[in-house]
C-alpha cells in the first residue's frame, strides 16, 4: 500500500477534510479534545460533549493548550483561514 500517495492526497487536495483548516485530536486523562477548524470539542465518557467556537484572539492560547507548537508564520497563516 502506498501511504505516501494517500498522505499527499489528504493534505493537498481541496476536497480533503484536512485541507485548509486545522485538524488536531489528543486523548488526555480519559478525555478526547479535538479541534477541527474553529470548533473545539471535549468528549468524556458518560458526559455530553462540549463544543465551542474559538475566536481569533483565542487561537494562540488554545493551540498552545493542545500542545501544538507553531511558529509566528504558521500562526499568522492559520489566522488568515479564520
Amino acid at each position: 500500500m502506498d501511504y505516501e500517495v494517500y498522505h499527499h492526497y489528504v493534505s493537498t487536495h481541496p476536497k480533503s477534510v484536512f485541507f485548509g483548516r486545522l485538524v488536531h485530536m489528543v486523548l488526555w486523562e480519559g478525555r478526547l479534545r479535538r479541534m477541527i477548524g474553529r470548533e473545539l470539542t471535549e468528549s468524556r465518557p458518560g458526559v455530553a460533549d462540549v463544543t465551542r467556537t474559538i475566536a481569533p484572539e483565542e487561537l494562540e492560547k488554545t493551540v498552545a493548550d493542545l500542545d501544538i507548537v507553531l511558529t509566528d508564520e504558521e500562526l499568522d497563516a492559520l489566522l488568515k483561514l479564520y
